[in-house]
């Protein structure tokens, strides 16, 4: 059976098309890449694979052997570089080597928690000659999944079950690597037990089933947020306590006891303390799990979960997911996606990309497959409930465009705005504007300061080490203080500064040599420097002096001249 080669225009595009493919079958995606600027394209697709634990093999070209340290050309050290982001690298060293190597990369990508892993081959060694023989013997010392949980941990977790009142079972992506959708719809129809599925989840549990509450975190519905917080057990099965889903870890939950059952021993423990660590194939802890709630049950434990579901169900009536239609005659995107829905059927398998966050799905400038198998196009369970915080569709939320801009002070444009630069819509605010070019704006250090401090500061005499992008002054140290005396104010209140006394004299006299000349440091620097015509003959004109005894300005020598012409 021969390989299919498919030729894309950018080594970014060919590793998240490998990970897109293994996302829906399920296999090893495979993506290859040249030496060099080649192999450093695929840096970001390696690293969203391993985040999301997609098996994908790397197959990248390397200089010759005896070229390798020598900066040679297009030589980069592709196997450092990866070494944080992905499960395990190689260099090939022999040609020899190439099978077993190859056998290795894909059981480690596959097995245990799967990741990226990456295979370097030297340029010598592909023009080489070799033996190949198959299936080779693989030499992976240390590297022992676990994947049949502990017994008594189990049985633990099922006592912890029984003495629940409000538990909820807590699903991440690792119920999908493992294939055990059809064993947590067991699970869960036996016990009665909520069940929330994270983004990397979705599919794991039917979206229409009656104990489904819908996706937690930042982007989840109101029931699955409150399920997770008000609960006093979280049954957690191939999660990992992401930000997104707990926010402040110090918040989430803190009256629920912790069932944490993954395959990856590294995440117990990382984020959130586990009561009952259980280290196992989720395949297996459902199934173990389920055998001894059975034997529990049929010891005359009873399962009574009715205030529970009373309360959750309370919330799901009061605030359901809808959105609200166009008037207009336009088709609102939560729209499009539900009669996409409807017409791909449930086993359709979706890839979104660059999703807006009011879909439910993580808005990103890359390709990420984030459904697999019976995922129904990502439905419109993951939608915010439009209208609940006062925003019509289409308006950015608090972390969509709106903090991509500079915030604005409430009197820089008509209407009402709040400290994060939100504006209502029907007081007739405009769009805000962009953020500047080169370092912070002052607005935002102004916001920053009367926020913390609870008084009103304007941007023209806080953070003097600030300077407004397109202003080209910059703001002084001390705003009283200048080369030429003390500065009043402007008695308009506006905050900015009136120039001095000796200033507006010289400007009345025509002499603009203080007013718009430069200072002692700036002559010099350009001292000997060539000049421009116009600059010289600015510099013919004498700039004034002090007279030592009554320290008044002298008259310019034009003036003095015109004088003195006078007077004969």
């Amino acid at each position: 059976k021969g390989v299919r080669h498919v030729l894309v225009r950018h080594e970014q595009g060919a590793g998240h098309a490998a990970t897109g493919y293994a996302q829906a079958t399920g296999k090893v995606g495979v993506c290859m890449a040249t030496s060099g600027p080649g192999a450093t394209n695929l840096v970001t697709p390696l690293a969203d694979a391993q985040m999301d634990s997609v098996p994908v093999v790397a197959i990248t070209g390397q200089v010759g052997r005896p070229l390798i340290g020598t900066d040679a050309f297009q030589e980069a050290d592709i196997s450092g570089i990866t070494m944080p982001i992905t499960k395990h690298n190689f260099l090939v060293t022999e040609g020899a080597d190439i099978p077993r190597i190859l056998a290795e990369a894909f059981y480690l990508a596959s097995s245990g928690r799967p990741g990226a892993v990456l295979v370097d081959i030297p340029k010598d060694i592909l023009q080489a000659q070799t033996t190949f023989s198959w299936p080779p013997e693989m030499h992976l010392p240390g590297y022992r999944p676990v994947t049949k949980p502990h017994g008594k941990q189990v049985r633990e977790a099922a006592r912890l079950i029984a003495d629940s009142k409000n538990p909820v079972l807590y699903v991440g992506g690792g119920v999908i690597k493992a294939d055990a959708s059809a064993e947590l719809l067991e699970l869960a129809e036996l016990t009665r037990i909520p069940v929330v599925t994270t983004l990397m989840a979705r599919g794991a549990f039917p979206d229409s089933h009656e104990l489904h509450c819908g996706m937690p975190g930042m982007h989840g519905n109101v029931a699955a947020v409150a399920a997770l917080q008000r609960s006093d057990l979280l049954i957690t099965l191939g999660a990992r306590f992401d930000d997104r889903v707990t926010g402040q870890l110090d918040t989430f939950a803190p009256d629920a006891k912790v069932i944490h059952a993954d395959i990856d021993p590294a995440e117990i423990g990382k984020n959130r303390h586990a009561d009952v660590p259980i280290v196992g194939d989720c395949k297996e802890v459902i199934v173990e799990l389920l055998e001894a709630v059975r034997a529990d049950l049929a010891t005359g434990t009873a399962l009574e979960y009715s205030k529970w579901w009373s309360y959750l169900d309370d919330l799901r009536s009061t605030y359901p997911l809808s959105y609200d239609r166009h008037t207009d005659g336009t088709l609102s995107p939560q729209y499009v996606i539900q009669a996409v829905g409807k017409l791909a059927g449930p086993d359709a398998s979706t890839v979104p990309a660059s999703v807006s966050t009011r879909c439910g799905l993580r808005s990103s400038s890359t390709t990420r497959s984030r459904a697999r198998g019976s995922t129904p196009v990502a439905r419109h369970d993951g939608l915010r409930r439009a209208g609940r915080d006062g925003r019509q569709d289409g308006q950015a939320r608090g972390r969509g465009l709106g903090d991509r801009r500079r915030r604005l002070l409430p009197d820089d444009q008509p209407g009402t705005r709040d400290l994060r630069g939100r504006g209502c819509a029907d007081q007739g605010c405009v769009d805000q504007q962009r953020q500047p070019r080169h370092g912070p704006s002052v607005a935002d250090a102004v916001l920053r300061e009367a926020v913390l401090e609870h008084r009103p500061v304007h941007p023209l005499t806080a953070y003097p080490r600030f300077r407004e992008a397109g202003r080209g002054s910059r703001l002084r140290r001390n705003p009283r203080r200048t080369r030429g005396g003390r500065r009043g104010r402007d008695p308009s209140g506006s905050g900015h500064q009136r120039p001095s006394r000796r200033h507006r004299l010289h400007r009345r006299q025509g002499c603009p040599g203080v007013a718009h000349g430069r200072s002692r440091h700036q002559q010099r620097r350009d001292h000997g420097r060539p000049r421009h015509p116009s600059v010289v003959r600015r510099r013919l004109r004498r700039r004034p002096h002090r007279d030592p005894r009554d320290h008044r300005a002298r008259p310019c020598a034009q003036r003095a001249a015109a004088a003195e012409e006078e007077t004969k």
